[in-house]
């Protein structure tokens, strides 16, 4: 059954003409690392969006820029997706994920080798895969002419990567959160996580949290995942949580937020509820709307 799928994925892609791939890095709860691949293509012949994920792939340490490249090369030619098909590869922020796919031409498919050049789709056409081919012999009687005209070539497509690399625009905007969680990482927000956590561990203050405050229990913060600091906080000051939290903390001697740092946490709800929308928006199924949006306003700043 897997391999019936796998010859029906392998169909679609090699009938669509532009492929947009996603990848990010993934740890198991056993501290197994993993490459997780996805691949965003508009299906011509249902006339629909399609994201299918390619790749779950272990990636053993380290993580540096060249494995992470080598196994994505791996991973797309496994699939027979060429360079020319790629459309865009979406990346976070990490600095291993930008120098991975910020490489120059001559380092595809070269592990990083002084001995290797990269050559044109021409000379390697005969083997199928032109487009990573990195590995060709320059012919020592090469005129200064035809040297120069290779090494301007290599020029043209220094950045033959990095023009289809792309950051991702919601963990953009979550480097942005960080800020403000620097900003209010005192003493308030702090305590805030401290007092969640609390509550978080103990079934005995949550169950007793559930039934004061109508079914509702604490959110606690997750680092990786977007809005959980705004869906921390909004829960924390929703007014039937609030007053439960209150009369509970009260009940078991449990250091409780003060008013000032109830209204510090309003303050950056306040500026964290805009991002939360903006990341529901992106991730719908109909984020195309967020970019026409955009490009709506950008023409209109222009006028």
């Amino acid at each position: 059954m897997r391999g019936r799928l796998n010859e029906k994925i392998t169909q679609v892609l090699l009938e669509t003409k532009r492929i947009s791939i996603t990848t990010d890095l993934w740890t198991k709860c056993d501290q197994t690392p993993f490459m997780g691949v996805t691949a965003h293509f508009y299906c011509r012949k249902y006339h629909v969006r399609r994201n299918v994920m390619i790749a779950m792939k272990e990636l053993p340490h380290p993580h540096t820029s060249n494995n992470i490249y080598d196994k994505m090369i791996e991973i797309l030619r496994f699939w027979g997706i060429g360079y020319d098909k790629v459309l865009k590869i979406v990346t976070d922020n990490a600095a291993n994920m930008i120098k991975a796919f910020n490489r120059q031409a001559e380092d595809i498919d070269s592990n990083d080798s002084d001995d290797e050049e990269f050559c044109s789709d021409e000379e390697n056409s005969s083997d199928g895969d032109e487009y990573f081919c990195a590995d060709a012999n320059l012919d020592e009687s090469f005129t200064e002419e035809n040297d120069c005209e290779f090494e301007s070539m290599q020029e043209e497509q220094q950045l033959v990567w990095r023009k289809k690399h792309l950051r991702c625009v919601v963990h953009t905007l979550q480097l942005v959160v960080r800020k403000f969680e620097k900003i209010y990482a005192s003493s308030t927000l702090k305590a805030a996580i401290a007092l969640v956590n609390k509550f978080q561990k103990s079934s005995k203050l949550t169950t007793r949290l559930r039934k004061l405050a109508n079914g509702k229990k604490l959110r606690p913060h997750c680092a990786t995942r977007w809005s959980s600091l705004f869906r921390m906080i909004d829960r924390l000051l929703d007014e039937d949580v609030k007053a439960a939290v209150i009369k509970i903390c009260d009940e078991n001697q449990i250091d409780n937020l003060l008013r000032s740092q109830r209204e510090s946490l309003k303050e950056l709800r306040s500026l964290l509820e805009n991002f939360c929308k903006t990341y529901a928006l992106i991730g719908s199924k109909q984020s195309y709307h967020s970019i026409t949006r955009c490009i709506i306003s950008y023409y209109r700043f222009g006028k």
